[in-house]
């Protein structure tokens, strides 16, 4: 049986990972437009923070998506 080609990420998470990842976009995107030169100190540490916590669930969705996947 020849190999099949990978899936599209988006096509193997389950709702939960897609809905995580999606508001990791989000947030990301909203960092994008957001005038980061007005955000005080305070702020900018907040929306690092809050960055580094998106960051950290992306990454538990990839481990998940990792240990799903057959070996090779």
């Amino acid at each position: 049986m020849p190999d099949s080609p990978p899936q599209p990420l988006h096509d193997t998470l389950t709702p939960v990972q897609r809905t995580m990842v999606e508001a990791a976009r989000a947030n990301l995107a909203l960092t994008s437009v957001a005038p980061l030169v007005e955000l005080n100190a305070a702020q900018l540490i907040l929306l690092v923070d809050h960055l580094r916590e998106r960051l950290h669930t992306v990454l538990s969705v990839l481990d998940e998506v990792a240990e799903d996947e057959p070996d090779r």
